[in-house]
């Protein structure tokens, strides 16, 4: 049976090439399902960071809003704080949910864009915060009273400036370095 440890034979080679070039096929594979996951994460950052820079960008717009509001009026005077007060009303009914799900979406954001630096991400985290401020207590929604509003805004107001300036230069400074 010289022919059958022959055949045999060729066939544990044949069967052994064919294993190697399984294996071989299975590693080119792996590394290239590798590197488009990679560049799909990749991709997927990109996303987040570019919706971050869009909602930070938003939380200043509104910031910059509120303040042109209030500046076009004298605020030494108690019938300009009233129309103040009322604009405010109107801007706040109108933006409010907008600004709750910016706020919400901002905070998602950041907590996804995962390369970006410490140092970058708390001074990020306090635009966001910043903003919940503004939402929550500088013109609070839940005070029925439009005069305890304008006593709690006027309050404020100097707050706002703060963190109003604040919000400027991190985004000008922070956002200018990222692009």
């Amino acid at each position: 049976m010289p022919q059958l440890d022959e055949i045999g034979a060729w066939a544990s080679i044949f069967g052994i090439i064919l294993g190697i070039i399984a294996i071989a096929l299975t590693i080119v594979i792996y590394r290239r399902t590798g590197n488009i996951q990679k560049k799909q994460l990749e991709n997927a950052e990109g996303l987040y960071v570019v919706k971050t820079q869009d909602y930070l960008r938003k939380i200043q717009n509104h910031f910059d809003q509120i303040f042109k509001t209030i500046e076009k009026r004298k605020l030494d005077n108690d019938e300009d704080k009233q129309l103040i007060t009322q604009e405010l009303n109107l801007y706040f009914r109108k933006y409010h949910g907008d600004m709750i799900k910016l706020l919400q979406n901002s905070e998602r954001s950041l907590e996804l864009w995962v390369n970006l630096d410490h140092v970058v991400r708390d001074k990020f985290d306090k635009v966001i915060s910043n903003f919940d401020w503004l939402i929550t207590t500088f013109f609070p929604l839940n005070v029925d009273n439009d005069d305890m509003r304008t006593t709690i805004w006027t309050t404020e107001y100097n707050m706002f400036l703060e963190k109003k300036y604040d919000i400027d230069s991190i985004l000008k400074k922070e956002l200018k370095a990222e692009n």
